[in-house]
């Protein structure tokens, strides 16, 4: 086997789910960025490990005919987009792929019922983009990490990112090169701002950001610059600043501080109107949020004398969207904000048959009873088993599984499978174009 930094040829077969091309050396497997499968490539070896090894391209000898010039120009070196040099087509195809190669290898599922990945609008689908400030010759500017590292490399422009989102970025990084505030560093812990939140309503064109800063300090300076943007441009409804004294994890943390306008924005998903808050999960695409929302309304196949759960119900999208397909809706979420937004979208879109709990739902579903169907949309690590217990033993007759993660899916959907239900659809969406992300809409029905 090659050492470390050396230099060899290799044909790529296949890609894996970082996006990364796969090739073997001496019966090893070689990750490869930027490859893509049928090239012919030269690599140089960078780390070797015993059960695999990672590799930079060096040279594209045979180029696939699925390769195309992606549009944005530090591509090779941001770590926002892992596959926008894939055609689009070939990006849907893995992406359905991906998904079942999840199901048969870790849900143990031999042949399972799955329908091709939904495409998206491929770019500037964003309503939310997160940016670290750096310093670059004195000046504070914005970027995103590169790929496997915590550099950050300026970003000019996101491609991916909304319209209107870059608009108001465009005119922040000329005022930031104007300011006197200092960027936070983590190793010192000393400076300021951290990170910037811009969060875009695109349907009805409100804009909310967030300063994320390392204390309370420089209000005046932050609420002046707030002032300029908001004159700048009036979609702005909102500036807040978000405290984060914790020297690395979360971006955010828990204190938030209205600057100017109001902490929240409103945006328009179908017939209903929502309030979304700085903290709250929501959609990152949202046209392609409705078509997720209304795919699982339309498998679920609900009725109206059913009670339905939304677990990690967030702001209520699920909810809303159901709420006149079932007897009841009730929707468990642990951060409170958001159940705050889950409570006024009720009010605001006139829907009275909406219970909303603040809770951990590993605890909350041990008290419930009575539910015919259930709606869960975990965070990437899937379901805790309690929460999946539990609902065998409420003898829950359907089941709709949305996730972001094939992985955990598959291990999840094993599971209920040995407890009796049944994999009746398995529906891929792509809600993160030009990225190695899938969305999926699993539905299981329980045994009679």
């Amino acid at each position: 086997m090659d050492t470390p930094h050396s230099f060899f040829e290799t044909e790529i077969f296949d890609v894996n789910s970082s996006g990364q091309g796969v090739a073997s050396l001496d019966g090893l497997k070689v990750f490869i960025d930027l490859a893509l499968p049928s090239e012919r490539v030269k690599a140089k070896l960078r780390l070797k490990k015993k059960n695999y090894a990672l590799a930079d391209l060096v040279e594209i000898q045979k180029t696939s005919p699925d390769r195309v010039p992606p549009v944005c120009p530090i591509f090779s070196k941001c770590g926002g987009c892992q596959i926008m040099h894939w055609s689009y087509d070939k990006q849907l195809e893995y992406k359905t792929q991906k998904v079942k190669d999840a199901l048969t290898r870790i849900g143990d599922f031999e042949n399972p019922p799955l329908k091709d990945c939904i495409a998206s609008s491929p770019l500037h689908y964003r309503n939310k983009i997160q940016l670290p400030f750096f310093e670059k010759n004195g000046l504070v500017k914005l970027g995103l990490y590169e790929k496997h590292s915590n550099r950050v490399v300026e970003v000019e422009k996101c491609f991916i990112h909304c319209t209107l989102g870059e608009k108001v970025y465009a005119s922040l990084t000329e005022l930031l090169e104007e300011s006197s505030l200092e960027v936070y560093n983590a190793g010192s812990q000393k400076g300021f701002l951290r990170h910037l939140l811009i969060r875009t309503a695109i349907e009805t064109n409100e804009v909310l950001l967030v300063f994320i800063t390392s204390s309370t300090k420089y209000q005046k300076e932050l609420r002046q610059l707030a002032k300029k943007l908001m004159s700048l441009h009036p979609q702005i409804k909102g500036v807040l600043q978000n405290v984060n004294k914790k020297r690395y994890n979360s971006i955010m943390g828990d204190q938030l501080i209205t600057l100017e306008g109001r902490p929240f924005i409103y945006e328009q998903i179908g017939s209903f109107k929502l309030k979304v808050s700085a903290h709250a999960f929501f959609q990152v695409n949202p046209k392609q949020a409705q078509n997720l929302y209304e795919k699982a309304i339309e498998l679920a196949e609900l009725n109206k004398e059913e009670t339905l759960l939304d677990a990690y119900c967030g702001i209520g999208m699920f909810s809303l969207f159901a709420s006149k397909r079932v007897k009841k809706v009730i929707g468990i979420e642990s951060i409170p904000c958001a159940v705050t937004d889950a409570q006024d979208n009720a009010r605001l879109n006139s829907l009275t048959n909406l219970e909303f709990r603040c809770d951990f739902l590993e605890k909350a579903v041990l008290s419930l009873e009575d539910i015919n169907a259930a709606f869960i949309n975990p965070p990437r690590k899937g379901c805790d088993k309690i929460v999946l217990e539990a609902l065998v033993n409420l003898k829950v007759k359907k089941i709709i599984y949305i996730s972001c993660d094939p992985a955990t899916l598959a291990r999840d959907l094993r599971f209920l499978k040995e407890e009796g239900y049944d994999l009746k659809q398995v529906q891929p969406l792509d809600m993160f174009p030009q990225t190695t992300h899938v969305e999926s809409i699993a539905v299981l029905a329980l045994n009679n």
